[in-house]
């Protein structure tokens, strides 16, 4: 005989937790606002300055926004954990553990651009600060070079069996605090999928109707892109196995099937079928789109 298994349980078997820290020295300092001047009270003004003006530095933070909607993209979306850690499926782990080698190497090349020039703009600098530019705001070279890295790590929760030694009653509270925040992203993962799918179809719904003056309106490639991402990678997302999503994600992909953005652009019974069809999922997903993350959970607590 075969029992069913919990979606917790299904959900714990199927996903590992990665932590993704971006560490990125910041390029602005504080100024003592008795140096700024006006009519106000100095303990009111908070004033700061940025110490340098790179293209190069600013390409390393937009790298990072990058690769962090990769990760949203094939992580599952959840608060439960501190910002940076992210419940991985293991079907993907693969994939992703390779992608963040890729980034962690192109991060460096991108870094050492900017270390190149840094020199450079620090003497733009003193003459664009004037008074308020000062020697002890710029790290050498090689102190920056060290601030900057990309750590990832896979970790794991539970109580920890040294406790068993100490207090069993203890062990056992821990475990049970352990087992619910479980389930707690268990049930926040489920629900943060199905508000994921329920905005993309609304968005799809919208983008196929028309207009208060009859017009069409527009279908970006990059909206389609989203969902075609979405209905991709959702089986191997699906870690507490939801039925219910699976079907009407089944049925998306039947809607898209063999479409893109030049078809709908150009074949206009195309574009009311597959209107209807997301006309129907809409319906059916409305109410998910209330669905929101809830409270978050520190690790380092």
């Amino acid at each position: 005989m075969t029992t069913k298994k919990s979606s917790q349980v299904v959900f714990t078997e199927n996903t590992v937790l990665l932590s993704v820290c971006f560490r990125r020295p910041g390029m602005r300092r504080q100024v003592d606002s008795r140096r700024v001047k006006s009519d106000a009270d100095a303990t009111m003004l908070h004033v700061s300055k940025d110490i340098v003006d790179s293209d190069e530095y600013t390409a390393i933070g937009r790298a990072d926004g990058e690769f962090k909607g990769y990760m949203f993209r094939r992580a599952i979306p959840c608060h439960v954990f501190r910002r940076g850690v992210y419940p991985l499926p293991i079907a993907l782990l693969a994939e992703v553990d390779g992608r963040i080698e890729e980034f962690r190497q192109r991060r460096i090349a991108l870094v050492g651009t900017f270390l190149r020039v840094y020199p450079a703009k620090i003497e733009a600098a003193k003459e664009r600060l004037g008074s308020l530019y000062s020697d002890e705001d710029y790290p050498s070279v090689n102190r920056l070079r060290v601030a900057f890295g990309v750590d990832a790590c896979y970790v794991s929760i539970g109580a920890p069996e040294l406790l068993k030694g100490f207090s069993g009653a203890l062990f056992d509270r821990e475990k049970a605090k352990i087992e619910q925040m479980w389930s707690d992203a268990g049930t926040e993962i489920r629900d943060a999928l199905r508000a994921g799918f329920a905005e993309l179809v609304r968005a799809m719904v919208r983008r196929l109707g028309e207009q208060a003056d009859g017009k069409r309106r527009a279908i970006r490639e990059s909206g389609m892109e989203r969902l075609t991402d979405f209905l991709d990678t959702f089986d191997r997302r699906n870690v507490t196995n939801d039925a219910e999503l699976k079907a009407l994600v089944t049925k998306a992909r039947t809607a898209m099937k063999g479409v893109d953005v030049g078809a709908l652009k150009e074949e206009a019974d195309l574009r009311k079928v597959t209107g209807r069809a997301f006309n129907d999922i809409g319906k059916k997903v409305e109410g998910w789109l209330e669905l929101r993350p809830g409270r978050k959970i520190d690790l380092e607590d």
